[in-house]
């Protein structure tokens, strides 16, 4: 429960049951007898050079020459029927139109509801990834740590190093921890979270950087 509030930076009551349904891997002891559950995974695969890139890369390789690269969606063309038939995009100061059968957008939700012109009322939730590089060889030895508590600042940590150790530096690692909460100094938070929890100690940080969005 204080996990999912304070990802959502909402009281438990406001956030919809099937939220859980969805999200929750063990929501009864039955749950643990059933093959399929993801905590009988002992491993996965992952790429061993550039992370996910790599996998955007590979597919990226297969579609590149119908790419369409450093250009702005500007409107939607509609058919009779009320069906998208065109996506019109501007680029290096000319416009131009696609037509398509179906379109798939991945735009934000309020970008997409303007080209139909509604407006969504939305709030979003803002996403500190905080990022500490350690004078040690690792940290742990999972790739992703989960705060459950109520007092800490940090949602969950990835250790990239254990995604793949391939051309990591031996002797330090770097970690991202994701934070939600609304607090002034998100790098002290995340440091206290990792201190008192004796992943780390105050003098192992060698930098540290914060990206918000």
């Amino acid at each position: 429960r204080h996990y999912t509030e304070r990802l959502f930076s909402l009281p438990g009551h406001q956030i919809a049951v099937e939220w859980a349904r969805r999200k929750v891997r063990l929501a009864s002891p039955i749950a643990r007898l059933r093959p399929a559950t993801k905590t009988k995974f002992t491993q996965f695969h992952y790429p061993m050079r550039k992370g996910y890139g790599a996998i955007v890369d590979r597919l990226y390789e297969e579609v590149r020459d119908q790419v369409i690269l450093n250009a702005r969606v500007v409107g939607l063309d509609r058919a009779e029927d009320g069906r998208i038939s065109g996506v019109r995009y501007e680029r290096d100061g000319e416009l131009h139109t696609v037509a398509t059968e179906q379109v798939i957008s991945t735009l934000p939700l309020t970008l997409n509801a303007r080209f139909f012109d509604y407006q969504l009322n939305l709030d979003y939730q803002k996403v500190d990834a905080v990022y500490l590089l350690l004078n040690r060889p690792q940290m742990s030895e999972n790739h992703w740590l989960y705060f459950m508590d109520q007092t800490s600042a940090i949602n969950r940590i990835v250790e990239f190093k254990q995604m793949s150790p391939v051309d990591t530096d031996t002797n330090r690692t770097v970690v991202c921890a994701e934070v939600t909460r609304d607090i002034p100094h998100p790098v002290d938070a995340v440091v206290g979270d990792l201190v008192r929890s004796r992943l780390i100690q105050p003098g192992d940080i060698l930098d540290t950087n914060v990206i918000r969005e």
